[in-house]
């Protein structure tokens, strides 16, 4: 059984190393290869918080006319994180936001491996992180300069601790999964689509009581903190603060 486990471990490695070595292939190249007006947007926004103070609250870009435009829109947390590399480095480069990107890679092929092993074994854990590594859109999405390699990460968790909380009925377990949920809402609002509804689904139809209770819950905690900052910039794109961009 150890040795099972083992051989598990070192070809789940091998995998990761595999798809570090495609993801830091020619990391350097501008930000082209991978929808480049949300790349070259979300740089821009992460230099401006570096240069003018950190301010989280108001992201701003200069490509939009004469002076520094607020731009408000998703919560600019991945920006801010990217942004204390460069006051770090003292250096500001593209190519940490990459490196940052491919973290949240690492740990959300850890993520899905788990869940795939939890669900359905560790043979079928191993194929579903060697098909996740090596598909190429993955490979693009978690060497960019976006948010949204570590939106997947955050859902991928989310799932996996909600997953643990049905199995171990850990309360824990079910917040915190919540709170995750929270995370990646704030990074990607529409991602609320893809998980925080299935799993409230999945409470109403198969958890035997306090279904309601729990639903309630869950969605409360995952919705807070992403509805407060999405109802903050509303009020600020109203008052004219900031005039253009999609999420």
């Amino acid at each position: 059984m150890k040795l099972i486990q083992n051989k598990t471990k070192i070809l789940l490695i091998t995998i990761i190393v595999v798809g570090l070595i495609l993801r830091f292939w020619k990391i350097n190249i501008p930000l082209l290869e991978f929808q480049p007006s949300r790349q070259i947007q979300t740089a821009e926004i992460t230099k401006n918080l570096f240069l003018y103070n950190l301010n989280i609250l108001q992201p701003t870009v200069t490509y939009l006319g004469p002076g520094k435009t607020p731009f408000i829109l998703e919560f600019p947390g991945y920006n801010f994180i990217v942004s204390l590399i460069y006051f770090g480095t003292g250096n500001v480069s593209e190519i940490y936001g990459r490196f940052f990107s491919i973290l949240g890679w690492i740990l959300g092929v850890l993520f899905l491996f788990k869940i795939a092993e939890e669900l359905v074994g560790e043979r079928s854990a191993l194929i579903a992180a060697l098909f996740y590594t090596i598909s190429p859109i993955s490979v693009l999405v978690s060497r960019s300069f976006q948010p949204d390699q570590w939106m997947l990460t955050f859902s991928l968790g989310s799932l996996y601790c909600f997953i643990r909380y049905e199995s171990r009925k850990n309360l824990r377990l079910f917040i915190l999964s919540a709170f995750l949920a929270s995370i990646y809402a704030l990074l990607k609002m529409p991602s609320l689509i893809f998980t925080v509804f299935p799993i409230i689904l999945f409470i109403l139809f198969f958890r035997e009581n306090k279904k309601i209770v729990y639903s309630f819950i869950y969605l409360s905690i995952s919705i807070a903190l992403p509805a407060s900052w999405y109802i903050y910039a509303f009020v600020i794109n109203k008052q004219g603060l900031s005039t253009e961009g999609a999420f």
